[in-house]
């Protein structure tokens, strides 16, 4: 999927902010790691460039068996989740999974930042925080889902500025 050179890379505009506190922001990248993880566990690893108004981050190609375990980990919950809805939603489970206070990021309280209980699915199902994380799977999901997809974007993706590339700040 647009894969370009030799060794081979993908390369993604997006529209959206990729940067918070000078680190790259995990939820905008949890498409390219599944096209990372995907491309590693079918032994064609390549690292992908995403290319944002803020910056333009590196992302480098997991280890193949790693991704193979992770992609097995997420094909599970992938099929879990096609039987009933699943306790996480993106931003909670990051915020759960990197020790911050999830319960705000679901339910909200940061001025006009709405929480993710704001998405009638979720709310139908899971109302409050306490709901969600009520037996247990919330936390489970975080840290086998989502703590590798933070771990991977504070420690392996690289941050370049646009200077840096010959273009301009934005």
């Amino acid at each position: 999927d647009g894969l370009r050179g030799a060794p081979p890379r993908w390369v993604e505009l997006s529209a959206s902010r990729l940067l918070e506190r000078g680190g790259a922001r995990p939820e905008r990248l949890l498409g390219a790691w599944l096209k990372a993880l995907a491309a590693a566990a079918c032994a064609q690893p390549c690292e992908g460039w995403l290319i944002g108004p803020d910056a333009v981050l590196r992302l480098p190609a997991p280890e193949p068996g790693a991704a193979r375990e992770q992609l097995d980990i997420l094909l599970a919950a992938y099929s879990d989740g096609r039987r009933e809805p699943l306790p996480w939603a993106l931003r909670t489970a990051l915020a759960s999974a990197a020790g911050a206070d999830a319960r705000r990021v679901y339910e909200g309280g940061w001025g006009e930042v709405p929480g993710e209980v704001a998405e009638p699915c979720l709310a139908r199902v899971y109302p409050d925080f306490a709901a969600l994380a009520a037996d247990g799977r919330h936390a489970h999901y975080a840290t086998t889902l989502f703590a590798p997809l933070l771990h991977w974007a504070r420690d392996a993706v690289e941050v370049l500025a646009h200077a840096e590339l010959g273009g301009v700040d934005a």
